[in-house]
């Protein structure tokens, strides 16, 4: 772990890690604040194999545009980072923001969670729980929702998140927390205000109303237009579209992804119209569906 001196240099912390006080300045007010260096076992600890060693370095963190430069991932490829070229990358899914309101709760939970959780919360890593932090899967198979626990802490009625209830949410109590039992348990000495303020909303609102991953059909309508045929349909609240193309309905069907930016997995806090064009091309006749995910 290296610590900062100035703007252009860094030396190298020791071996077992460093504590390192520093003065805070909120609104005006002053406060002491220790900031933790990590030791080397302590990054092995989060940097694990199953989390790919470099935390944050997947498809679904780095599927994001920056600034005018374009998507991160497509850069990497035309940079030649890649065994081969990326192509539809559109079709991927993408973490959202703790506090981006246009995306839903849901999907704003299980991106924290995949970003700070899933390097040891999943199958094969250290964690000691039974839940599942990837988005690999959908919520309903995660163990999240009245999940058992590993450590209830003496609370028989706890269960990782218990819709309705914030104080058998184990999964909030830990969040909340700073010492030994605090989650994540490295490299935070302050508990994240807007993340805690996501999952009680989540729990109290969404949870409490009663969840569920039932997909309602869709009403599809289809538009010619000057280059080619347009999908149009109102993409339900925290549900998820891609919509795809074929040229024949012949088994086994080659159904082919739309990759434009208005054809990305995203899940909306409500009901919203959406539009994908499919440009035209010289075949005779082409077939269209949308298919619609939970997250």
């Amino acid at each position: 772990t290296y610590r900062w001196t100035s703007l252009t240099n860094a030396t190298l912390v020791p071996e077992d890690g460093f504590d390192e006080p520093l003065t805070i300045s909120d609104g005006g007010i002053l406060r002491t604040q220790v900031w933790h260096y990590p030791s080397r076992s302590e990054c092995m600890s989060c940097h694990t194999p199953v989390g790919g060693f470099a935390i944050g370095f997947n498809t679904a963190q780095l599927n994001r545009d920056y600034g005018t430069n374009g998507n991160q991932i497509e850069e990497l490829s035309r940079a030649g980072y890649f065994t081969a070229p990326v192509s539809n990358v559109h079709s991927y899914r993408a973490l959202a923001s703790v506090t981006n309101e246009a995306v839903s709760r849901e999907w704003r939970v299980r991106s924290y969670l995949a970003g700070n959780c899933a390097q040891c919360h999943q199958p094969g890593g250290p964690a000691l729980g039974f839940w599942n932090a990837s988005v690999s899967n959908d919520t309903a198979q995660a163990g999240l929702i009245n999940g058992p626990l590993n450590n209830p802490l003496g609370n028989p009625d706890a269960r990782v998140i218990v819709p309705g209830s914030l104080t058998n949410s184990m999964l909030l109590t830990r969040m909340g927390i700073r010492g030994l039992l605090q989650m994540p348990p490295l490299a935070t000495s302050l508990a994240d205000i807007d993340a805690l303020a996501l999952f009680s909303a989540w729990i109290t609102n969404d949870l409490a109303a009663g969840w569920t991953n039932t997909i309602d059909p869709l009403n599809i309508s289809l538009r010619a237009t000057n280059n080619g045929a347009t999908v149009e349909f109102i993409q339900p609240a925290n549900r998820a579209y891609r919509v795809e193309t074929a040229t024949n309905l012949t088994l086994p069907i080659a159904w082919h992804f739309i990759n434009t930016p208005d054809n990305r997995p995203t899940y909306p806090a409500t009901n919203t119209p959406a539009s994908v064009n499919d440009p035209a091309t010289n075949t005779s006749q082409k077939f269209l569906r949308v298919r619609v995910s939970a997250p």
